[in-house]
Protein backbone atom coordinates (compact mmCIF):
# COMPACT_ATOMS: atom_id res chain seq x y z
CA UNK A 1 0.00 0.00 0.00
CA UNK A 2 3.01 2.05 0.98
CA UNK A 3 4.33 1.53 -2.52
CA UNK A 4 1.15 2.88 -4.51
CA UNK A 5 0.85 6.16 -2.30
CA UNK A 6 4.85 6.88 -3.63
CA UNK A 7 4.04 6.38 -7.63
CA UNK A 8 0.43 7.70 -7.00
CA UNK A 9 2.86 10.93 -5.72
CA UNK A 10 5.09 10.81 -8.67
CA UNK A 11 2.84 10.29 -10.78
CA UNK A 12 1.53 13.54 -9.56
CA UNK A 13 4.51 15.84 -9.53
CA UNK A 14 5.49 14.67 -12.95
CA UNK A 15 2.18 15.36 -14.18
CA UNK A 16 2.90 19.10 -13.85
CA UNK A 17 5.81 19.05 -15.47
CA UNK A 18 4.04 19.38 -18.93
CA UNK A 19 1.37 22.14 -17.26
CA UNK A 20 4.30 24.12 -16.35
CA UNK A 21 5.74 23.87 -19.60
CA UNK A 22 2.76 25.06 -21.47
CA UNK A 23 2.58 27.95 -18.78
CA UNK A 24 5.55 28.96 -19.79
CA UNK A 25 5.25 29.00 -22.78
CA UNK A 26 2.00 30.79 -22.77
CA UNK A 27 4.00 33.39 -20.19
CA UNK A 28 6.97 33.90 -23.34
CA UNK A 29 3.36 34.27 -25.81
CA UNK A 30 2.94 37.31 -23.46
CA UNK A 31 6.02 38.94 -23.39
CA UNK A 32 6.22 38.38 -26.85
CA UNK A 33 3.15 40.63 -27.51
CA UNK A 34 4.59 43.25 -24.92
CA UNK A 35 8.03 43.03 -27.03
CA UNK A 36 5.77 43.98 -30.25
CA UNK A 37 4.21 46.88 -28.91
CA UNK A 38 7.63 48.21 -27.73
CA UNK A 39 9.03 47.31 -31.72
CA UNK A 40 5.79 49.52 -32.61
CA UNK A 41 7.06 52.08 -30.25
CA UNK A 42 10.46 52.27 -30.92
CA UNK A 43 11.68 51.47 -27.79
CA UNK A 44 14.10 48.94 -28.64
CA UNK A 45 16.87 47.70 -26.29
CA UNK A 46 13.06 47.06 -23.86
CA UNK A 47 11.87 44.89 -26.64
CA UNK A 48 15.38 42.96 -27.37
CA UNK A 49 15.50 42.73 -23.40
CA UNK A 50 11.69 40.76 -23.70
CA UNK A 51 12.59 38.70 -26.60
CA UNK A 52 15.44 37.09 -25.09
CA UNK A 53 13.54 36.68 -22.02
CA UNK A 54 10.68 34.62 -24.25
CA UNK A 55 13.70 32.93 -25.72
CA UNK A 56 14.95 31.48 -22.52
CA UNK A 57 11.23 30.48 -21.09
CA UNK A 58 9.94 29.10 -24.03
CA UNK A 59 12.22 27.01 -26.41
CA UNK A 60 9.15 26.36 -29.06
CA UNK A 61 9.04 30.06 -29.68
CA UNK A 62 12.65 30.58 -30.41
CA UNK A 63 12.07 30.88 -34.25
CA UNK A 64 9.30 33.40 -34.00
CA UNK A 65 11.70 35.14 -30.84
CA UNK A 66 14.81 35.06 -33.62
CA UNK A 67 12.06 36.61 -36.34
CA UNK A 68 11.18 39.64 -34.22
CA UNK A 69 15.00 40.40 -33.18
CA UNK A 70 16.49 40.36 -36.91
CA UNK A 71 12.78 42.82 -37.37
CA UNK A 72 14.31 45.18 -34.53
CA UNK A 73 17.85 45.18 -36.16
CA UNK A 74 16.32 46.34 -39.48
CA UNK A 75 14.45 48.54 -37.75
CA UNK A 76 17.67 49.95 -35.78
CA UNK A 77 19.42 50.42 -39.23
CA UNK A 78 16.74 51.97 -40.84
CA UNK A 79 16.98 54.97 -38.46
CA UNK A 80 20.49 54.43 -38.30
CA UNK A 81 20.14 55.40 -42.37
CA UNK A 82 17.46 58.13 -41.78
CA UNK A 83 19.79 60.13 -39.30
CA UNK A 84 21.83 59.85 -41.38
CA UNK A 85 20.22 61.27 -44.33
CA UNK A 86 18.64 64.27 -42.25
CA UNK A 87 22.40 65.28 -40.80
CA UNK A 88 23.54 65.31 -44.52
CA UNK A 89 20.39 67.69 -45.53
CA UNK A 90 20.80 69.68 -42.37
CA UNK A 91 24.48 70.67 -43.13
CA UNK A 92 23.19 71.44 -46.59
CA UNK A 93 20.70 74.16 -45.27
CA UNK A 94 23.26 75.27 -42.84
CA UNK A 95 25.92 76.03 -45.72
CA UNK A 96 22.59 77.71 -47.32
CA UNK A 97 21.72 79.60 -44.85
CA UNK A 98 25.19 81.13 -44.12
CA UNK A 99 25.64 81.75 -47.76
CA UNK A 100 22.65 83.92 -47.57
CA UNK A 101 23.80 85.31 -44.32
CA UNK A 102 26.91 86.29 -45.77
CA UNK A 103 25.28 88.07 -48.42
CA UNK A 104 22.89 89.87 -46.52
CA UNK A 105 25.97 91.13 -44.25
CA UNK A 106 27.69 92.22 -47.49
CA UNK A 107 25.03 94.46 -48.55
CA UNK A 108 24.15 95.93 -44.65
CA UNK A 109 28.04 96.81 -45.22
CA UNK A 110 27.61 98.95 -47.93
CA UNK A 111 24.51 100.64 -46.77
CA UNK A 112 24.80 104.24 -44.76
CA UNK A 113 22.30 105.09 -42.22
CA UNK A 114 21.68 108.55 -41.56
CA UNK A 115 20.72 109.32 -38.07
CA UNK A 116 20.58 105.56 -37.43
CA UNK A 117 17.38 105.27 -39.47
CA UNK A 118 17.86 105.70 -42.89
CA UNK A 119 19.92 103.75 -45.23
CA UNK A 120 21.43 104.81 -48.20
CA UNK A 121 23.71 102.63 -50.31
CA UNK A 122 25.56 104.06 -52.87
CA UNK A 123 26.08 102.21 -56.74
CA UNK A 124 29.34 101.73 -57.51
CA UNK A 125 30.52 103.80 -60.80
CA UNK A 126 31.88 100.95 -62.53
CA UNK A 127 27.90 99.01 -62.22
Amino acid sequence: MQTSYWLLGICLILSTFPLRAQTNCEDAAQIIRLAERDLANRTYERAINRLLDARDICAAKKDQVNRLIKQAFQQIEGEKRSAKQAQIESDKQQKRADSSLSVAEQVLDQMYFYEGKFGLTLKDAGE
